[in-house]
């Protein structure tokens, strides 16, 4: 078994209402174990396990974080990227978007108490069928409502 001795920067929050029962926690604990020997959890391999268990993502990131894992590789671009310097990677440039407008549009309308939720920042992305970065970059507001409850 691997011991985890990282603590964790982005300690979970808001999942105080989420009860996990034993099978599902110990499901949860070893794909964590199979897919990261590092005690870190990056956000696209929390929505594989997710996804392969047919759970809501933010059970993977409870239970990552009650073994103080670390959350990496934010798919929205917010966490995770290593420090600033040479071997941080460069966010990707992308073509201008087609419909600027329609994408501002879609933020306005997804605005929960002037931030925009994560999982709204998903949806958007896979309705105009862009990147979730570009939805980022173009968003004046925070993001709010990680969802694998780091934030």
């Amino acid at each position: 078994m691997i011991y985890c001795i990282i603590i964790m920067k982005y300690k979970t929050v808001k999942t105080n209402s989420i009860k996990l029962d034993n099978e599902q926690k110990n499901l949860i604990k070893d794909e964590l174990l199979k897919l990261s020997n590092s005690c870190e959890l990056s956000c696209a391999t929390a929505f594989k396990i997710a996804g392969k268990l047919k759970i809501p993502v933010i059970n993977v990131g409870k239970t990552a974080d009650s073994m103080n894992y670390k959350f990496i590789n934010c798919q929205l671009g917010l966490f995770g990227r290593g420090k600033k310097g040479k071997n941080r990677p460069e966010k990707p440039k992308f073509k201008t978007l087609p419909n600027k407008s329609a994408l501002q549009n879609a933020i306005c309308k997804s605005l929960v108490k002037k931030r925009l939720p994560c999982k709204k920042a998903f949806q958007i992305a896979s309705d105009l069928n862009i990147n979730k970065l570009q939805v980022v970059d173009e968003c004046k507001y925070k993001i709010s409502d990680c969802q694998l409850g780091a934030f």
